[in-house]
């Protein structure tokens, strides 16, 4: 996750154009990252076409979960180690939508 925000170097938004294709400048903004460590650097130029909010995400990433917690509480006669695991990941799973969910 991050923010969009004026570039270091440049005004905003920002223009860029491919080696490929000279001609055609691209829209761009600035999205300086929430955690430069797990992304490997501080900001990127983005197209606004990959961009989506905060809420819509964590909605959309929320849904699959609650899909996926879903899919594992429908037992297919599970032997008896995996149905105590099972139980944990459900568990874990619902406590991760309700804390999204708020």
């Amino acid at each position: 996750t991050g923010v969009v925000s004026m570039p270091p170097t440049r005004g905003h938004p920002t223009f860029v154009s491919k080696p490929n294709s000279p001609d055609q400048a691209q829209l761009t903004v600035c999205v300086v990252f929430d955690d430069p460590a797990a992304v490997g650097k501080k900001s990127a130029l983005v197209e606004p076409r990959f961009l989506r909010p905060y809420e819509e995400a964590v909605k959309n990433m929320s849904e699959s979960v609650a899909d996926l917690v879903a899919d594992l509480s429908v037992p297919s006669q599970p032997e008896p180690a995996h149905s105590e695991r099972t139980a944990a990941i459900v568990e874990a799973l619902a406590k991760f939508i309700d804390q999204a969910a708020q």
